[in-house]
């Protein structure tokens, strides 16, 4: 009988069981289960597996870059599932995935903060307030990000804002905190509104 509690801290242990046990599903869903990085020890033919790479998931979404299976990491519904529990996991999904509206937004309403990792083209924002307008965010040539609405042009209050973001090297921190302020006012608001 094999001791699935010794795996919570030494996933290394499957390296000592026998191939035939390491090819199981039923055995390897157990071990991923308890501990997700068991699955850099599974047998080659389950990394392959839509249930094995769900439960690895579901107990850790962070563990998503251990995925091997280049089906399996592009598959939307896996990465579904482990941005509706993690937004940061963004940063794991695939470039064609981190380019996908819908997991953007999956991941933004879960964690705004991680607009970061999403692909360079869908990084915008949705503000809302005075101009109900879109900010579109740029890294330019020298590395910079420049910041522009649509119309090329800003409000007083959002000149103000963005003043100067162009002299940082990375702002992203800075907005990413905005967004998220300005998301849990909306929250709060929105929950005062309704007395």
């Amino acid at each position: 009988m094999f001791d699935f509690e010794k795996l919570k801290d030494h996933p290394e242990l499957l390296d000592n069981v026998h191939k035939e046990l390491k090819s199981n599903k039923e055995f390897v869903l157990e071990c991923v289960s308890v501990n997700p990085l068991c699955i850099n020890y599974i047998d080659v033919s389950l990394h392959k597996d839509y249930d094995i790479a769900k439960t690895v998931i579901i107990n850790d979404p962070s563990a998503y870059s251990y995925l091997q299976n280049d089906e399996i990491r592009k598959d939307k519904e896996i990465a579904k599932i482990a941005l509706l529990i993690d937004g940061l996991s963004l940063r794991y999904l695939t470039e064609e995935l981190r380019d996908d509206e819908e997991l953007v937004a999956i991941a933004m309403a879960q964690n705004p903060m991680c607009f970061i990792f999403a692909s360079g083209r869908i990084k915008f924002f949705h503000f809302e307030g005075l101009d109900k307008t879109k900010l579109h965010i740029h890294l330019d040539k020298k590395g910079f990000y420049t910041f522009r609405l649509p119309t090329g042009k800003m409000s007083s209050t959002q000149e103000k804002l963005f003043k100067n973001l162009h002299i940082l090297e990375n702002p992203s921190w800075f907005l990413s905190l905005v967004f998220w302020i300005e998301f849990k006012f909306n929250q709060l608001l929105n929950f005062f509104q309704k007395d």
